[in-house]
């Protein structure tokens, strides 16, 4: 399979599996695999598939070129068109096969979520207040813990004296 790759701009697809655009007697057909980028941008990958005994001529036009793409395709072979950098929104693609005219359109949902800054989050969920949340440790529960480490540690010092 030969590969050509076709760089759009404002262009989107849905992000789907395979859209067929069948030729009249069905023997050459274009598949379109869409999906998104790592960066938020749509990617169409149109297979154009000749399953016919004769050559077939494709001819591409998608909002991204300039003309029509014209790409002769041989008896049992397929040949690989590439949009890439499609935004959301719709794109059309206009393919004729043999001169039959057929149109593919998608819509695109690729971009990536926003994030947005709220502001610091405390214990009531309210942006903007000024306190710590409260942990339920109080002064009193401090000193307790304290004496009572104290009194062990004492403890330990006095039951391992000898006596003399």
């Amino acid at each position: 399979m030969r590969r050509a790759v076709v760089c759009g701009a404002a262009l989107g697809v849905v992000c789907a599996g395979l859209s067929p655009v069948a030729h009249a007697a069905g023997e050459a057909r274009v598949e379109a695999d869409v999906q998104c980028d790592a960066t938020g941008h749509g990617v169409l990958d149109l297979t154009l598939v000749n399953d016919g005994e004769l050559a077939a001529l494709f001819e591409v036009l998608t909002p991204a070129s300039v003309g029509m793409a014209q790409v002769l395709v041989g008896p049992g072979e397929a040949y690989a068109v590439t949009v890439t950098g499609l935004v959301d929104g719709e794109v059309v693609v206009v393919v004729a096969i043999d001169g039959v005219p057929s149109q593919l359109t998608r819509a695109v949902a690729c971009a990536l979520p926003e994030v947005q800054s709220g502001g610091p989050v405390t214990q009531s969920g309210v942006a903007g207040a000024h306190e710590l949340p409260r942990t339920g440790a109080s002064l009193r529960l401090a000193l307790l813990a304290a004496v009572l480490v104290a009194g062990g540690a004492a403890g330990t010092v006095l039951g391992r004296r000898r006596p003399a």
